[in-house]
């Protein structure tokens, strides 16, 4: 399985959209999603570095390309859901900005209603 997921996956470089701890300041339970994924594609490619020499071996790397199917089609639910979150988060965050410039202009704040 050459593909990678996000151009890297299997030489366990981190996946092309991923944040880090940034998403863990988006959202902590994507963030924990999102770094099981990305866990359980690095053990899976270092799964596929192994010699495979008989037929057990042979449906066992059947099994992993399989699992790295699932791995990806997961990685990109989470990767959604991760911006599904960051939008809205931008979303109440200019709410919360456009409150606050109502209220100090409504106080009478210098450059509140900018």
């Amino acid at each position: 399985m050459a593909e990678a997921w996000g151009g890297t996956g299997w030489s366990g470089g981190t996946p092309s959209g991923w944040t880090g701890g940034g998403a863990g300041a988006v959202a902590p339970f994507v963030a924990r999603a999102a770094g099981t994924v990305h866990d359980a594609a690095r053990r899976l490619a270092a799964a596929q570095h192994v010699d495979w020499v008989s037929d057990a071996a042979s449906r066992y790397r059947e099994a992993l390309d399989e699992a790295h199917r699932q791995v990806l089609a997961t990685a990109a639910l989470v990767e959604a859901a991760l911006e599904d979150v960051r939008a809205a988060d931008r979303a109440t965050a200019l709410q919360a900005l456009a409150a606050a410039r109502t209220a100090a202009a409504a106080a009478g704040v210098p450059g509140g209603a900018g």
